[in-house]
């Protein structure tokens, strides 16, 4: 088994990215082959919204 470290990334907005930076048998390779061709592997990048504090 291997380790993979992630950099993460977030904005004060809530908006956060994360940069997979580990061997391929922890995160694999940057393209995966799906169903319908090569796609990004979302082990390797990822990002997205999370709320951080209620509005009000």
């Amino acid at each position: 088994m291997g380790q993979a470290v992630y950099q993460l990334d977030i904005t004060p907005d809530g908006r956060f990215m994360a940069d997979g930076d580990g061997p391929k048998e922890v995160n694999g390779y940057f393209v995966v082959r799906t169903e319908t061709g090569d796609a990004p592997n979302p082990l390797w990048q990822f990002d997205g919204d999370v709320g951080l504090l209620a509005k009000g």
